[in-house]
Order: structure tokens, then sequence, then C-alpha cells
């Protein structure tokens, strides 16, 4: 797993999570103590991939519900490519 990421700014929080997951996040914490790993920087690298995660999906929404009007227009610009393409270079 790639280094977790520091925060610049950190803000205290108190959160509940069931134990099954603290317990992961204790036994990661454990096996990594020699690179400084705490619950909290779990917890934040947890989140930041949660946000990700919500990003993806959102763009595969834009993406998939825009495809024909994406398709069109790439069409379209690859025409005007092609045209200007041939100017350049007769």
């Amino acid at each position: 797993m790639k280094a977790l990421a520091k925060s610049i700014k950190a803000q205290p929080a108190t959160i509940t999570l069931p134990s099954d997951l603290m317990t992961v996040v204790d036994q990661y914490v454990a096996a990594h103590k020699k690179e400084g790993i705490s619950r909290s920087s779990v917890i934040e690298e947890g989140v930041r991939m949660w946000l990700q995660t919500l990003r993806d999906k959102r763009d595969l929404d834009y993406f998939t519900k825009n495809a024909k009007a994406l398709k069109a227009d790439n069409q379209s610009w690859s025409a005007i490519s092609v045209e200007a393409a041939k100017e350049i270079f007769k």
C-alpha cells in the first residue's frame, strides 16, 4: 500500500466504527508501526479513497449520459482537424 497521506492541518474528530472495522484498522496500524501509521492516517486515507470513488462515479455518470453528444462533437472536431491538416500540408 502506498504511504498514507498526511494532513496539512488536521482537525480532531470523534468517530464511531463497527468493531470489525476498528479491528482491521488496529491490525494495520500495529503491522506498520515502524512507518508511523496511525488510526487517524488510516481513516484519512479511507475518506480520501471514498471521495475519489464518488468523483469517479460522477464522471462515469456524466460520460454515460452524454456519450452520444460527446461522440458527435468528437467526430465534428476530427473532420475539422482533417480539413485543417489538408490545408496546412498541401
